[in-house]
């Protein structure tokens, strides 16, 4: 992308609010330190290539914003780039911490919305097939993340130019689903595909006799990538696998695109649910923590149905081999029962919770994992599960990681990067916490406070860490969660008037626990904090 860097004269102000008694300027050299490496700063100039949000805390410092040009900068800190061209502003940057301010000025080269990888009223996205194949798995619920989510599968597919897709709509009720025409309109609209590029598959639970249909399979041969749409995940396994286990036509055909590469496959909430082998059909944390697993979803229904037991089996296509998939997973609160399945069906692997708005893309050329949004990395190898005389799931040493940004996982050195979007690298705050809460601990539920679980950890524990936290098992430090009003935490016990919550403790192990921070976006990241699941009677006592 051709980029217009207008150089002027950097000016450089220092100025004090200062205490009515001590006037003389005050300086925070750590705090410019950090700017100038979030904005990537030469000579207090820079160039903005994306859309980013300002961030308003740096360093423990109040950071505020005035723009020479109004229309580039939002009362949130949010800059918009100009559609027609490149523009220079002037960014007056004021630092507040402890009473005093210094206030710091920016040249800034915003770079316009448009550039040479568009043609026309189109995206148009390269060829970045991969040898052996890729995944794109997506959370549901995509909004501002779509457009990302959707380039990377064009890409992975072959480009404009290559890709042919394969719309599998089987899990949202077949060929006639909205979600086809939203598909391809949008596909159209934005990459300027033709109707040649798409195929529909027209198998659904009531014409499964179509998957053995040569018809079927050829439009599987055709494609160079796939797509499941979101819905009922038991509808579209029930109507690939025959009754006796084996795979259809249609299914084996996919698979065999899948073992020759080239190909990628993708899909969303239940199109994501089918990408590994063990899949999660349903269930509520508390559920799965609490009762007997059901395997079929024939007999998912009664009591068992009521209190959100977790169905689980081994009917997903195993597209992806490197652990449980689950999804919509910080919106839905689904912590506890990807840990079920993974320790119980997983035996005792790993679990990757997709949020929604996000994506998991594997690379399976090089075992990378990166991500859209968020990711959650739950391992369960080194965990112990015991059970309560009233069947209740506890677990310890359950270590937890988060991607965001740029970052990655690689699945056989098991490395974490933990990269901002624009690819620099995150703050790593492990050995430098800030936040002095004097009560950590969230009696309720995450949302209780208005924070996400990744919220929850990065402020409370990671950023917390020198005052007020609890000591818990082996001396480690922790931050607990939990609530007694909310159905997705407690059971009423059938032979009493008890109830039933769980604790979940957070600890920060000095010797593998890591903390990060995109000042960006104000987001944490974080490599294994160990967790924790304790069941409780409602007086807090430890259920026996």
């Amino acid at each position: 992308m051709k980029k217009i860097v207008i150089i002027l004269t950097a000016i450089l102000i220092f100025s004090l609010t200062a205490c009515t008694n001590d006037p003389e300027t005050i300086e925070f050299p750590d705090v410019k330190t950090s700017l100038n490496e979030t904005f990537n700063a030469e000579d207090n100039e820079f160039i903005i290539e994306e859309d980013i949000l300002l961030p308003n805390v740096v360093e423990g410092a109040i950071i505020s914003y005035v723009s020479s040009d109004s229309s580039a900068l939002s009362e949130s800190g949010q800059i918009n780039r100009p559609t027609d061209e490149d523009i220079v502003i002037t960014l007056t940057v004021t630092i507040r911490k402890s009473g005093n301010e210094e206030i710091v000025i920016y040249t800034v080269t915003i770079l316009k919305t448009d550039s040479t990888d568009v043609v026309g009223d189109y995206k148009i996205i390269e060829d970045q097939r991969v040898l052996n194949g890729s995944l794109v798995i997506s959370g549901g619920a995509s909004t501002s993340n779509l457009n990302k989510i959707d380039d990377a599968f064009i890409g992975l597919g072959g480009g404009n130019e290559h890709i042919h897709i394969l719309i599998i709509p089987t899990s949202s009720g077949g060929p006639t689903s909205s979600s086809v025409n939203i598909m391809k309109n949008s596909y159209k609209g934005r990459y300027g595909l033709t109707e040649e590029q798409f195929s529909v598959l027209n198998v659904t639970s009531s014409t499964k006799q179509l998957a053995d249909d040569q018809d079927e399979v050829d439009k599987v041969n055709n494609a160079t990538a796939i797509w499941f749409t979101g819905g009922d995940q038991y509808l579209v396994t029930s109507s690939l696998w025959k009754s006796n286990g084996t795979p259809s036509l249609v299914l084996q055909a996919i698979f065999d695109k899948w073992e020759d590469g080239n190909i990628v496959i993708g899909g969303s909430s239940a199109g994501a649910a089918i990408m590994s082998r063990v899949m999660i059909g349903g269930g509520l944390s508390v559920g799965a923590l609490s009762y007997d697993h059901v395997n079929a979803r024939s007999s998912y229904n009664g009591d068992d149905y009521n209190y959100g037991a977790l169905l689980v089996n081994e009917t997903g296509f195993g597209f992806f081999e490197h652990g449980v998939i689950d999804q919509h997973f910080d919106a839905r609160d689904r912590l506890g029962r990807l840990i079920e399945a993974t320790y119980v069906a997983g035996n005792k692997g790993l679990g990757f919770g997709v949020a929604e708005n996000s994506a998991l893309i594997y690379n399976n050329d090089t075992l990378d994992i990166s991500v859209i949004g968020e990711l959650f990395i739950i391992d369960t190898r080194e965990a112990s599960r015991t059970k309560t005389l009233t069947n209740l799931s506890k677990y310890e040493n359950i270590k937890i990681s988060l991607l965001r940004g740029s970052s990655t996982y690689n699945i056989t050195t098991e490395e974490f990067t933990f990269l901002r979007e624009d690819g620099n690298p995150m703050t790593n705050i492990t050995d430098s916490p800030e936040n002095l809460y004097e009560y950590p601990t969230n009696i309720s539920s995450f949302f209780g406070q208005d924070l996400s679980l990744y919220e929850f950890i990065g402020e409370k524990l990671l950023n917390n860490r020198k005052t007020h936290l609890y000591i818990g098992r082996n001396s480690l430090p922790y931050i607990s969660s939990f609530t007694i009003a909310d159905h997705e935490y407690y059971r009423e016990l059938n032979s009493t008037n008890d109830r039933i919550i769980y604790e979940k403790r957070f600890l920060f192990d000095a010797l593998i626990t890591e903390g990060y921070y995109d000042a960006t976006t104000r987001q944490y990241s974080f490599k294994q904090v160990i967790l924790d699941i304790i069941p409780l009677q409602d007086n807090l006592t430890e259920a026996n």
